[in-house]
């Protein structure tokens, strides 16, 4: 997998997440117990997982452009830490977020 074909996949999860395309599922999207039980937490969660993905594929797409030469040979782990630093993030606001009386703050 190319550096540019990795931050494009970023973008491709992250997008249909930003725009709320994605009703609360087994298979696609930020999943714990907390976000499966409720539909106003599965939306917000994965709003801000689409938002955080879309803007690491983004930076990572103009750091690929702008500096080219940084990510020769390929280093995988270098393009995959954001999103391992993003869902630590969304794990901790899923925690935060989740009051399991219905509402959320």
């Amino acid at each position: 997998m190319t550096p540019n074909l990795l931050a494009v996949l970023w973008l491709v999860i992250g997008l249909p997440l930003v725009t709320g395309l994605i009703p609360r599922n087994r298979f696609y999207g930020f999943r714990t117990w907390r976000t499966m039980a409720d539909d106003a937490h599965w939306s917000r969660i994965n709003r801000l997982c689409g938002i955080l993905f879309s803007l690491i594929g983004t930076a990572e797409l103009g750091a690929l452009q702008a500096f080219p030469s940084a990510f020769v040979p390929f280093d995988p782990p270098l393009l995959f830490m954001p999103i391992v630093v993003a869902c630590l993030v969304l794990f901790i606001l899923d925690m935060r977020l989740y009051k399991g009386d219905g509402q959320h703050g």
